[in-house]
């Protein structure tokens, strides 16, 4: 009988570039024989990038998110890679700490049960961020952390596998579910525009993504207004996936999830939770005026307390930087339609 593993023993886990790992990618991204062939070549392009986010699943994100994606993937990817080593975001997970004025004025997560075909549901509440309140209190260079550090929890942390270990499967679709209940004129100035701009190219850059729809809901008058701006944000793929619901955006939604799964702030008799790691705080509103710049005077909600984005430390040293993390980066391009995305 073999000894056991010391305490510090470091576990080396499977290349996500196996012929294993490589048929797995086919088969849950159903692709075509040619399509498999030129992930192939992709494979070998890419062989020189030693980095965590080198696995086939991450690729593929580059090569679905447009028609010549197979094309233009490997200089996309290199291009993301070399944004990460550049900003250091690889260390975001471990080292930064979420201002609690961003965070609990973030009403964005991904919510525990998932729509009807077993896929993630991920909730945005753009309507109810106060995104001039934040920028008048907070640098752009420290909000751009903030939504960075965001992507990085949505795109792998203790939800993947929580995910992984219920549906037996990696995630590689996602129904994003955008309100926009609460839009106003304070969402439409120059500098809140402006700075969704900057984070949509971050996002559509960095961060491509398996999102399947995008079910707009609750949008007020004014975002016919904005609408004829923003849309030209987006690309004719992303518009494509759009589903717009007012009125009747319950029975919308129905048709793609079971209501129950729902927080009560978009379905009044939802019982609905945010997922493992989330932020839990999903009402949004208006910045109160006492606080002040940095967020000074402000009471933290206690049920964002232990907000890190981090997994939870394993009891013996393994290495994963291609292990259970990679299935999911995919994952990550989670505001195509965000207003203020923080």
């Amino acid at each position: 009988m073999a000894a056991p593993l010391p305490a510090t023993a470091t576990i080396v886990p499977e290349d996500p570039w196996s012929e294993t790992k490589l048929k797995e990618a086919v088969e849950v991204w159903n692709l075509t024989p040619s399509q498999e062939q030129q992930l192939r070549v992709l494979q070998i392009k890419l062989k020189d990038i030693q980095h965590e986010w080198n696995d086939p699943h991450v690729v593929l994100g580059y090569c679905t998110a447009s028609p010549d994606g197979f094309q233009t993937a490997e200089a996309s990817f290199r291009a993301m890679i070399e944004w990460r080593l550049h900003n250091r975001v690889d260390e975001l997970l471990t080292n930064y700490k979420p201002n609690p004025l961003v965070l609990d004025n973030s009403p964005i997560a991904f919510l525990k049960d998932y729509d009807k075909d077993g896929d993630p549901i991920y909730l945005e509440r753009g309507g109810a961020v106060d995104v001039k309140g934040l920028l008048e209190r907070f640098s752009r260079d420290e909000l751009m952390q903030h939504a960075i550090w965001l992507r990085e929890v949505q795109s792998s942390g203790a939800w993947v596998d929580e995910y992984e270990r219920r549906q037996g499967r990696p995630v590689c679709n996602i129904t994003v579910v955008y309100d926009l209940e609460g839009l106003c004129a304070r969402h439409l100035q120059p500098s809140v525009l402006g700075w969704f701009q900057q984070l949509m190219r971050i996002t559509e850059n960095y961060y491509p993504g398996p999102i399947k729809r995008m079910i707009i809901i609750r949008a007020p008058a004014i975002f016919r207004i904005g609408w004829a701006t923003i849309k030209h944000f987006f690309s004719a793929e992303s518009q494509d996936k759009m589903i717009f619901a007012d009125s009747d955006h319950l029975a919308v939604l129905e048709k793609y999830m079971d209501l129950d799964a729902l927080p009560s702030c978009i379905n009044p008799t939802g019982k609905g939770e945010t997922a493992i790691g989330m932020p839990k705080r999903m009402e949004g509103g208006l910045i109160d005026n006492h606080v002040g710049k940095g967020g000074q005077g402000y009471v933290p909600d206690p049920r964002n307390s232990g907000i890190s984005g981090a997994k939870p430390t394993e009891a013996a040293s393994v290495v994963s930087s291609t292990g259970n993390t990679q299935l999911e980066k995919t994952a990550a391009a989670l505001s195509m339609v965000s207003i203020a995305a923080l």
